[in-house]
């Protein structure tokens, strides 16, 4: 209410300014043997300009407030968010999203994002918050192109929300592409990025003909009747485990990260007209799925084998021959995250179906 409020006293500025210039309009033209009405209708114009001023000002300076503090603050110690009634509530929905016409998940400069997107309408939704007091944050940082069907993202909200209010509400201002389901309150040191592991999908098209209705979200590859599957399949088992993916990575500082990965389970499985690789780990290097994919096509190719695979596992360049000319990184919208497990989640005991 407070809000609109302030938004009239700029509409009312607007037509006094309007009603200014009308008078000093009439007062020049129409009124030039009459002095007397001239000079009250110039006084009238004065008046209204001031009036005019008074309001802008007033105005303005209620919207440079509210920019000014985002209707709260960001405790740079914790991160936290807080407002002039104290600490404000943090929350985490899951979202599932078609990537193919955005440049990733993570906020990037001039480019849509998925990030962009539900800020966009988290601003919108929460009245006036700021998009820096949100903090918002995704479970995993998906590349450009690559889908979720399961994506977690925590954010501050400066009141207390509705999970079906919420969820309706977001859907309304959402790109179609975007689906928001499930918010819950959790406790200010919950950070979405600790989980207990993620599955990513990677699915293979390998009917004679692409199919408009999958290509969206299927490789095609060149011949694809010429892939050993069964060679793929095998090769998935040389993934599994603690492995150094320095070599299967396309970020290329690891000076203060570790390269090392657990995966616990990478699996080739038969869907309607293609294969999909899933992969199950506790985390993941920068493309690293998309690097491992990229080996198993080629793989099935027979340009490279498990021994090679072993090669590339072991992190040392110097070990290398030609493997790393012999296969491409495998293109984004293959790629899905399919599942993210929570601290308090337990990972399942197979990871097909999936």
């Amino acid at each position: 209410m407070l809000k609109s409020w302030w938004l009239y006293l700029g509409v009312s500025a607007g037509c006094l300014g309007a009603t200014s210039a009308a008078l000093g309009k009439c007062a020049g033209l129409y009124f030039e043997d009459r002095w007397g009405l001239r000079i009250f209708l110039y006084i009238l114009m004065v008046l209204t300009n001031g009036g005019m001023l008074f309001l802008f000002s007033a105005s303005m300076r209620h919207t440079s407030s509210l920019r000014a503090t985002g209707v709260g603050s960001v405790d740079g110690a914790s991160g936290a968010c807080t407002h002039k009634g104290g600490l404000r509530q943090k929350y985490v929905f899951e979202v599932a999203y078609d990537g193919t016409d955005f440049c990733g998940f993570q906020l990037q400069p001039s480019v849509p994002t998925v990030q962009a997107a539900l800020e966009r309408s988290l601003c919108r939704f929460l009245h006036g918050m700021h998009r820096d007091h949100l903090v918002v944050q995704g479970a995993a940082r998906t590349d450009s192109g690559v889908h979720a069907r399961q994506q977690y993202v925590e954010f501050y909200s400066n009141r207390v929300l509705n999970e079906e209010t919420f969820v309706r509400a977001m859907n309304s201002m959402l790109p179609s592409s975007i689906v928001t389901s499930a918010l819950s309150p959790v406790e200010d040191d919950f950070n979405v990025r600790f989980t207990n592991g993620k599955i990513y999908t990677y699915d293979i098209h390998l009917d004679k003909y692409r199919d408009p209705f999958t290509c969206r979200y299927r490789h095609v590859p060149k011949n694809p009747a010429e892939l050993d599957i069964d060679a793929m399949r095998e090769g998935c088992q040389s993934f599994v485990g603690l492995r150094d993916f320095r070599l299967l990575t396309n970020k290329t500082d690891l000076a203060l990260e570790s390269s090392e990965r657990m995966i616990y389970e990478c699996k080739l499985g038969d869907i309607p007209g293609g294969i999909r690789v899933a992969v199950m780990g506790k985390g993941f290097l920068y493309k690293q799925v998309r690097n491992m994919v990229g080996v198993l096509i080629a793989v099935g190719y027979h340009k490279l084998d498990r021994e090679d695979i072993d090669i590339l596992l072991q992190g040392d360049e110097t070990k290398l021959y030609n493997q790393k000319s012999q296969y491409q990184v495998a293109e984004g919208k293959g790629l899905c995250l399919q599942r993210v497990f929570l601290l308090d989640e337990q990972l399942p005991d197979s990871i097909f179906p999936v």
